[in-house]
């Protein structure tokens, strides 16, 4: 079962995308990342160097919790834009 069925009890299918088919089409993977435009930097080393605390949650805890903020966000419209490429890339493989 995969993650998001777990989190959002809602079907979900996983599509294999092959690195040949981006190539051709000129898709990098910040055209279709959601936050393509904010850097993020995923090294917890300099927190614990620094003797700050580090986080302690595992990826599905905080899917979960993001997933339970998101549901009530409703008055929340994610720009459309930002998923342009996933569309393009699931009509070619959905079709």
């Amino acid at each position: 079962m995969s993650t998001f069925k777990k989190i959002t009890n809602s079907p979900s299918q996983i599509i294999e995308v092959e690195q040949k088919f981006l190539t051709e089409n000129e898709i990098g993977s910040k055209q279709f990342f959601p936050f393509r435009d904010v850097s993020y930097l995923m090294d917890t080393t300099k927190l614990t160097k620094d003797g700050l605390p580090t986080p302690a949650i595992n990826l599905e805890k905080g899917l979960e919790r993001s997933y339970k903020w998101f549901k009530q966000q409703r008055d929340f419209v994610p720009p459309r834009h930002s998923m342009n490429k996933v569309d393009f890339i699931l009509n070619a493989y959905t079709q």
